[in-house]
């Protein structure tokens, strides 16, 4: 191998870690930014020319994908989507098998960019590519679970459930077959799939599964910050709609508390946040708290950003 190329992977192995470092600590310091895109900048012209070992090509895809996740973080998923589309595989028809795994995760990332953004068709058509491309023996993977989430999700942000239903129930019918009944993924995919019952006005089933999440899980701390945000969300629009204000308070409350601990989604998500706690305040006769809730909601609003982080927020 090229001694260069070598390097090269090298460099581009120990920043794509640095970066995933940076995200799950919140470390979001903008030296560390600008060291990513200044590498990836100097990179570009061996990419171009085809100078790359397929195994470095594809570690700076994985550089990509890393460095697209903490922009997003960052609450850049216009920038984020930029970064994604910005790698190639050396050889995009027959592309070697790890450039088409890189490239799998690459695209569910993409997808899920667009869709923080509203463009559901747009992701709907990516993801929906990359399921068919998806072959057999990579149904057990996390990036598989990414996917289908994504998609279901995106269904569901079109007001199409029925297909998100099905594409989530066949993927916990082959999850569950090999995990236990809230593992991780499973996890992930039951949250989902309580969206889908939530667009039906399928309370009782949707509240059921957060219920069954929260109670075979309450000791386990493998669930994320993300999971217990979502599961929180959907009891409290649960709770609001059946205008079960105490309750409702309870839920969103948990919500904010939760949500104050995120770089990103913080302005839309919090905002709308705050506008139920207000809503929820001034039902229960509380109105001077109504009123300060509902002006720092009227704080968080600015354009752009992760505007559709939480499908059904």
């Amino acid at each position: 191998m090229n001694p260069k190329v070598d390097d090269l992977y090298i460099r581009a192995l120990t920043i794509s870690r640095e970066t995933v470092i940076h995200r799950f600590c919140k470390m979001l310091d903008h030296s560390g930014e600008q060291m990513w895109q200044q590498f990836i900048a100097a990179a570009r012209g061996l990419t171009r020319n085809n100078d790359l070992h397929p195994r470095t090509s594809a570690q700076l895809g994985l550089l990509h994908l890393s460095s697209a996740k903490l922009l997003i973080q960052q609450d850049q998923p216009v920038v984020a989507a930029d970064c994604l589309r910005d790698w190639n595989p050396l050889n995009s028809n027959l592309p070697s098998t790890m450039a088409r795994i890189v490239l799998r995760e690459i695209n569910v990332a993409l997808g899920n960019a667009l869709r923080y953004c509203g463009r559901f068709q747009a992701a709907r058509q990516l993801l929906e590519d990359t399921l068919t491309e998806t072959s057999a023996d990579e149904t057990h993977t996390a990036g598989y679970i990414d996917l289908l989430c994504g998609l279901g999700d995106t269904y569901c942000e079109l007001d199409d459930s029925t297909p998100a239903q099905t594409l989530l129930e066949e993927g916990l019918q082959r999850t569950e077959s090999s995990e236990s009944r809230m593992s991780s993924k499973t996890t992930r995919l039951y949250l989902s799939l309580a969206e889908t019952y939530m667009r039906q006005d399928a309370t009782d089933y949707a509240e059921r599964i957060f219920q069954n999440i929260q109670h075979c899980r309450k000791s386990d701390s493998r669930l994320s910050d993300f999971q217990q945000l979502r599961q929180s969300v959907g009891l409290a629009r649960i709770a609001h709609m059946r205008r079960d204000w105490p309750a409702a308070l309870s839920h969103w409350t948990r919500c904010l508390r939760i949500v104050e601990g995120f770089q990103f989604g913080v302005g839309h998500t919090t905002r709308v946040i705050h506008y139920s706690i207000s809503d929820v305040l001034s039902e229960l006769g509380e109105g001077e708290l109504s009123s300060k809730s509902l002006s720092e909601s009227e704080k968080m609003s600015k354009a752009g950003g992760c505007i559709y982080w939480i499908t059904g927020l």
